[in-house]
């Protein structure tokens, strides 16, 4: 019988593996969108649809159907994605809730890769179509960004509002 490896990895190592690896996604989604697109097809109907059912589908993992701003906050603000996109809480309300991404790991993928301004930005407005779907399952909540890392922000703000 094999005796299992544990290792232990410090906070710092997680957060390094998992921006690695979301910028790994970053490239292959990068490439997939341009080679559909030299074959002609929209891709944009095909990234939205299928980016926001991958949204719905994390959004029932985290537990569908928040009935608060900050409910939903505090399960998208856990685990190490925070370290990876370095999400900082900036308002914790009921009814309005606001985070901050103070990077991004598909975006400077983006950068790396030679996309220009206009491709990150389309690139990342497929990419938020996740969080809308996320934020679908939750109907009594309405979600937004404000700014934007990819169209020259200084973050990503995310803004959660009740409806």
């Amino acid at each position: 019988m094999k005796e299992k490896m544990k290792e232990t990895y410090t906070k710092q190592e997680v957060i390094d593996i998992l921006s690695a690896a979301i910028e790994d996604r970053a490239k292959w989604f990068y490439l997939v969108l341009k080679y559909a697109k030299e074959a002609g097809v929209d891709v944009k109907p095909i990234a939205e649809k299928a980016i926001f059912e991958f949204g719905i589908d994390k959004g029932n993992k985290f537990g569908p159907n928040c009935k608060t701003a900050n409910e939903l906050l505090h399960k998208i603000h856990s685990g190490p994605a925070i370290g990876a996109f370095s999400m900082d809480i900036i308002e914790d309300g009921e009814e309005k809730s606001v985070m901050e991404f103070s990077s991004c790991p598909l975006v400077d993928q983006w950068k790396k890769l030679g996309c220009t301004d206009e491709e990150i930005g389309t690139l990342c407005d497929y990419a938020s179509c996740g969080d809308f779907g996320l934020a679908s399952v939750s109907p009594d909540l309405n979600l937004e960004f404000d700014e934007l890392l990819s169209k020259g922000g200084k973050c990503c703000r995310m803004i959660i509002t009740k409806k």
